[in-house]
């Protein structure tokens, strides 16, 4: 059974476990969209926008999957 994280502690100061995974999957969501783009990704796709909502929604959705495991290395 996993515990829920409401908050993280950085440097004393407890920010919100959505803002912190959102601000990470945006990290990692950029060079992604730069590499689609690059790639000719976006040429297939009907509306480029909302190809990346999706693309960040499951990034965003990867990183709280993987914020239990992050948050055990910076302890």
């Amino acid at each position: 059974m996993h515990a829920v994280i409401a908050e993280i502690n950085v440097f004393g100061v407890l920010v919100s476990s959505a803002l912190v995974t959102a601000l990470l999957a945006w990290v990692i969501f950029v060079p992604v969209r730069r590499l689609l783009a690059w790639g000719g990704f976006y040429e297939w796709t009907w509306h480029r926008p909302l190809v990346d909502t999706a693309v960040f929604i499951l990034l965003w959705g990867a990183m709280t999957a993987a914020l239990p495991t992050l948050t055990r290395w910076f302890q």
